[in-house]
This record gives structure tokens, C-alpha cells and sequence, in this order.
């Protein structure tokens, strides 16, 4: 019913649109959510202004609503790779706007809209498109995307203190091999939404739990390094993949946990950080505030804790209602050579090629500055691998899957993000292709 409603067309006013018959299409119509469509939208009048309007439904209640403002060819067709949008949501060239650039409206007055399959990951959703000119729905068409792929294998994983989600695709013998770290929040929920999709692209992912998860510890303290470890040799130990050069991709405190890894555990050959850190911190409570004991151990003794002395602009942030920037206290502390290279995170072994990604306007904290910190350190020890800074200059420390709706990361709460929509979308998609080709060419068997 839902597909027949939305397939219905509206009858225009006047007889030639009528006549004519427009129709969106979708191409392909049912993909994964890192895939990009053809929109093309066809019959309508000659050099004709019209709307085309998305809907993302996250809730009852809450929806993503994007739009953009086309003008017609000569033959009444437009193409979103070809055809500029001239105002909406966002502007210019871009066949994917419709998808990134939502914004939150709750509730709809259109009844098909309310049966939208909403975003709920790793179910698929429904993305509904609409093409108008004044108050008339010339053309309904509807979208599947995917958060994974029907051949992937999922297994729960709980193997001491190894604990996480297992991601196998088809041929897993001969895929490469990725760990993939959340950040501050632990568990494994965020990181099985990036291994999801690279399980789908080919990959074996390994999303793993270093804390707040079954078995292991509520808060980030004293997280013991070898624990990546043990994942390693557990992965090795089975007999259906090829873990012999493994990947770690990680976010924002879990980079830091993925640089020790790479730097101790010689069979790391490629690390992707974004919101990297280049020393170690302290632990975090479950309330977000500083632990009293380092986030990391090693040989059961605490690593370094980056001693930070926030001006005081930093911390009169707290007393005020708006977002804290965090940029603000860390970024100090890093033009204090001494505390740097105090607390610095090891990098004399990694053996591993590194990417470093980065939002400029990162608000979390200066990511972009220390991944440039990082990469020089890295020279200096006479690093041989490859060594890559992407850096997106309107991005903030969110940088995510791609074509999903970037305007919720600017949603006010407790800590700034940093970033624009359209900022966001760019590194997205530029960041999550560049990803994957790097991952590839350092872990596949060179011999």
C-alpha cells in the first residue's frame, strides 16, 4: 500500500501536465546507505521551476526534510548529477542533497509519510521524494537504504575480556581484516555501524568492546592495551579469515587506544584515526568527567595522563548555558612541549601506514593540529609506511558513513561538535571512499 501511494501522481490543474504524466525515478532504487543514485525526474513543461522535496522519518513523530529548487530543460527533464538545485536545503550540484542536507520537522500532514519505515539501524529505512510546483505533488517515488548487506555474517563475540561483533562477508578467507574502536561512549553499537559497511564492501570487521560492554568495565580507566591484542591472536586463531596483517580503524578517545595497539603489536599494518589524539589522556566516569586513574594500562602500569591547564575563558564556558567547546582547554596544552612529550603517544614501532582524518572545526578538541603532530612525530622516527592527513576545513569531530543527514550533529547538547551540514557531507563521503582504498592497499597480501 505504502509503494502504491507513493507511486500515485497528483492530477495538475491544467491539461498539459496531465497530459504528460511526470515521474521521478530513483536509480537503483533499493542500495546501501554509502551508495550513491541517479534522481532524475522526467515529462514535466520546458523551463519550469519545481520543488523536489525527501523525507527521512526517525520516529512517530520526527522527520528529515530536505528540498531543493530546479529548473526544467528544454525537454522538462532534470538530472540532480547535472542540474544545479538553486535554493532549499542546498545549493549547486550535488545528486545526493536530497539525502544529507534534512532538516528536523516533527510531525507531517501527509498520511504516507507516517508509514515511512524510519531509521533504525541495522533495519533498512525509506526515504520518500516528492517533485511540486506551488501546492501540487506532480510526482511521489520512495527509496530503500541499507545499513548492511544480506550476505554478511553476524557473530556476538565473548572470548574472555574479547568482547564485541563479528562481521564475515562472503568470501571472508580472502578479506581484509579491521578492528573497529568506538570512542567515549564504549560499548560496540557505533563501532557495528561502521563494521557493518565494511563488511559489506568486502572487509572482515571486527567491532570490538573496550569497555561499557558484557564482562568488562563501566567506565574508560585503566583499559588494559593488550586487550586489542588479545583480539588480534583470537582473530588469527580462526581458521576461515586471513588475520595475518590486521587493520584498526578508530574515533576519537579510541584512536588512542589504536596508535598504542599499532605501535606494540607489530601485525597492525594499517591505522585510520579521525578525532585523533597524539597522547594519552585520563580515564572518563560514566558521567563524562575526568577518572582519577589513566584510560590506558600497559604491562599492568598506568600510561602517561596529558597534564592540561585550561586558560580561564576555557572554563568560564562551564557556568554558561551554551555548548562547552572543548577545543578550547585541550588546544593550550598542546603548545607545551614539555606536557606533549610527557604523555605523547609512542609511535617509534608502528610499523603500520597511517591515515589521519580530521575536521578543522573539530570542538571536541584541536584533532586537526594533533594529527599534524602526529604524522611529524611519526617522520622523525624514520617511519617507513605511509603516512596521509585528510583534512576537511567545514567538518567538526563527527565525520560519518555517508548520505546520511548531517544537520543532527549540530543539535545542541552538553559539548559543541563543531561543523556545517554541508561541511560534514563533503568529508563524509570524500573521507569514507579514501578509507577503504587505503585500508585495501595496506592490508592485502603483497607477496
Amino acid at each position: 500500500m505504502l509503494k502504491q501511494a507513493f507511486l500515485f501522481v497528483s492530477i495538475a490543474p491544467f491539461s498539459a501536465l496531465a497530459a504528460q504524466n511526470p515521474t521521478i525515478a530513483v536509480r537503483p532504487s533499493d542500495t546501501l546507505i554509502d551508495q550513491q543514485v541517479a534522481i532524475v525526474v522526467s515529462a514535466l513543461p520546458p523551463r519550469t521551476q519545481v520543488v523536489i522535496r525527501s523525507y527521512i522519518r526517525t520516529d512517530s513523530a520526527t522527520y528529515y526534510a530536505a528540498e531543493g529548487t530546479y529548473l526544467t530543460d528544454d525537454r522538462g527533464e532534470l538530472r540532480l548529477d547535472r542540474d544545479a538545485s538553486r535554493g532549499g536545503t542546498f545549493a549547486g550540484i550535488d545528486p545526493m542533497g536530497l539525502f544529507w542536507s534534512g532538516r528536523r520537522i516533527t510531525d507531517v500532514a501527509d498520511p504516507a509519510l507516517r508509514s515511512l519505515q524510519a531509521v533504525n539501524p541495522p533495519q533498512p529505512y525509506q526515504v520518500a521524494f516528492m517533485v511540486t510546483r506551488g501546492d501540487t505533488v506532480l510526482a511521489r517515488t520512495i527509496a530503500t537504504r541499507r545499513f548492511g548487506s544480506a550476505d554478511v555474517r553476524e557473530e556476538e563475540v565473548r572470548n574472555g575480556d574479547v568482547v564485541g561483533r563479528l562481521f564475515l562477508p562472503s568470501n571472508p578467507r580472502g578479506a581484509p581484516v579491521v578492528v573497529v574502536l568506538g570512542g567515549s561512549e564504549g560499548g560496540y553499537e557505533s563501532s557495528s555501524f561502521k563494521a557493518r559497511m565494511l563488511a559489506a564492501r568486502g572487509f572482515v570487521a571486527f567491532a570490538q568492546g573496550y569497555f561499557r560492554a558484557e564482562g568488562l568495565r563501566e567506565e574508560l580507566a585503566s583499559v588494559p592495551v593488550e586487550r586489542v591484542q588479545r583480539a588480534i591472536r583470537w582473530l588469527q586463531a580462526r581458521r576461515d579469515i586471513n588475520a595475518a596483517r590486521i587493520g584498526v580503524l578508530a574515533h576519537s578517545r579510541g584512536t588512542e587506544l589504536a596508535l598504542l595497539s599499532a605501535n606494540q603489536f607489530p601485525e597492525v599494518r594499517s591505522v585510520v584515526v579521525s578525532g585523533t589524539s597524539v597522547t594519552t589522556g585520563s580515564g572518563l566516569t560514566r558521567n563524562g568527567e575526568p577518572h582519577a586513574e589513566a584510560a590506558w594500562t600497559f604491562n599492568n602500569q598506568p600510561l602517561p595522563v596529558m597534564q592540561h591547564r585550561p586558560p580561564p575563558e576555557a572554563l568560564a564556558q562551564f557556568s554558561k548555558r551554551d555548548p562547552v567547546r572543548l577545543r578550547l582547554l585541550f588546544e593550550p596544552a598542546l603548545r607545551d612541549a614539555a606536557a606533549v612529550e610527557k604523555a605523547a603517544i609512542p609511535v617509534r614501532d608502528i610499523r603500520a601506514d597511517v591515515m589521519v582524518i580530521s575536521g578543522v572545526d573539530d570542538q571536541m578538541g584541536p584533532a586537526d593540529v594533533a594529527g599534524d603532530m602526529l604524522l611529524e612525530r611519526l617522520a622523525r622516527t624514520g617511519h617507513q609506511g605511509k603516512r596521509v592527513h585528510l583534512k576537511y576545513p567545514e567538518a567538526g569531530h563527527v565525520i560519518n558513513l555517508p548520505y546520511m543527514p548531517t544537520a543532527q550533529r549540530l543539535v545542541p547538547w552538553r559539548f559543541a561538535y563543531g561543523g556545517t551540514p554541508a561541511g560534514y557531507a563533503r568529508a563524509d563521503a570524500d573521507s569514507w571512499t579514501r578509507l577503504m582504498e587505503f585500508l585495501r592497499a595496506s592490508l592485502v597480501d603483497r607477496r
